[in-house]
């Protein structure tokens, strides 16, 4: 009687094989990698690659604390001011980009992709407290923003003079607290950060101001004026009361 030999089919035999090799090249990648952190990574030019978790942490720490007390400048409209990160409530979350850093490691492809090229560079995360934030803010635009100014009239001299009014600006606060997030966590110290700003209008404009030299100014100057002082009346015409 015959034996019957059983064969592996080809692509069976393909795919184990596969998964033997992609197992080695994670098992290479972990060991290349040494610690918790593939190799390679930075956060803010920071190098923690190869670093466990506690490593990376109290390297950035130190880092990051510097950084975040800071004091960037600021730019409302024509105006520059600094603006405090840590009073705004804006500060770095260590544990958070360190979790992140880390995170790769987990995943297979990311450990075999790291056999081929560095981890690259990992951007820090932040806090925000909102409320801080806010009361920072509308302080800093009580010293930058711009009043309107309403058009005025004013007599001198027998003349009649108008003042010109204009626009004026305040400090968005809700879009200021979004772009102040973004500017801390780029790091870059001697940038200046250009925050969005809301016209305000004058309540009284240039036309009304003209028409009110024009219709009670000038005829109130070119008219005679009587003055009363001790029941004697004076008359002095073209004369300004």
């Amino acid at each position: 009687m015959r034996r019957r030999i059983t064969t592996i089919p080809s692509l069976a035999f393909a795919g184990g094989a596969l998964a033997v090799g992609a197992g080695g090249l994670y098992l290479a990648g972990l060991l290349l990698a040494g610690g918790e952190i593939a190799a390679g990574t930075t956060v803010h030019g920071v190098d923690i690659g190869g670093l466990s978790r506690a490593e990376a942490t109290l390297k950035l720490d130190k880092h990051l604390s510097a950084a975040g007390s800071r004091k960037p400048t600021v730019r409302v409209a024509d105006h520059s001011g600094e603006f405090d990160s840590r009073q705004a409530g804006l500060a770095f979350d260590v544990r958070q980009t360190v979790d992140r850093a880390a995170g790769s490691r987990t995943d297979p492809f990311a450990v075999i992709g790291g056999l081929f090229r560095s981890g690259g560079d990992t951007g820090p995360t932040a806090r925000v407290d909102g409320g801080k934030a806010r009361t920072a803010l509308e302080k800093l635009g009580e010293s930058l923003n711009e009043k309107a100014r309403d058009g005025a009239v004013t007599f001198g001299n027998g003349q009649v003079n108008d003042i010109a009014p204009h626009d004026g600006y305040a400090l968005d606060v809700d879009a200021a607290v979004d772009t102040l997030r973004t500017a801390f966590l780029s790091g870059k110290a001697d940038s200046v950060t250009v925050l969005r700003t809301s016209e305000t209008k004058p309540k009284i404009t240039a036309a009304e101001t003209r028409r009110a030299v024009r219709e009670f100014a000038q005829p109130a100057m070119s008219a005679p004026v009587t003055l009363t002082a001790g029941g004697k009346a004076d008359y002095q015409p073209g004369r300004p009361g």
